[in-house]
């Protein structure tokens, strides 16, 4: 990342005289300069060079402003980079995961799960006082109602049944009709 950074500011510094006239002409009106940036379409890469550039283009002198309607962002927004920037360093501009994170929101908790999935291949329904001779996902989802009273849909239970590994098989009935020579 930092040999990026370093590339973009050689970039700018290469370029010739930004401030020239008719640049500052139409920047001094950047009120009425519409962003075109939406960062969540960007790639985090893409979109941290346009942070490295609002940076750069900062250091050089220019304002707020200027800056942001040069990258296409809003003044806010520049604000937002230039405050990341000035308490972090360049660190505090990389890109971060987007997201949530891994097991947000969900229903059991990660013991929870592991004491499920421990029932389910240490004991059979029968086992445990369920009503059922095999483990499907209407027997887990009555062992997890009344284990943790969690009442979850049998959709839910598919999700965590591949979250966890199983795999749940329908009983087929097959039929063979052997003919025997006479």
């Amino acid at each position: 990342m930092q040999n990026k950074n370093v590339k973009a500011i050689k970039n700018i510094k290469s370029t010739k005289n930004i401030k020239t006239t008719k640049n500052l002409k139409s920047i001094k009106s950047a009120k009425n300069v519409k962003a075109t940036v939406d960062g969540r379409s960007f790639h985090p890469d893409s979109l941290h060079e346009k942070h490295v550039e609002y940076v750069c283009f900062r250091e050089k002198g220019m304002s707020n402003n200027q800056a942001s309607a040069l990258v296409g962002f809003r003044a806010e927004t520049g604000s937002r980079i230039w405050a990341k920037y000035q308490n972090g360093g360049w660190d505090a501009l990389k890109p971060r995961k987007r997201g949530a994170q891994l097991g947000y929101r969900r229903a059991l908790t990660p013991v929870q799960e592991k004491e499920i999935k421990r029932l389910i291949r240490c004991f059979n329904p029968k086992n445990l006082n369920l009503p059922y001779p095999a483990w499907n996902r209407v027997s887990v989802k009555q062992l997890i109602a009344e284990k943790y009273a969690v009442n979850l849909a049998v959709r839910t239970i598919s999700l965590y049944f591949s979250r966890w590994g199983f795999t749940y098989h329908r009983k087929r009935l097959e039929v063979m009709n052997v003919l025997l020579p006479n």
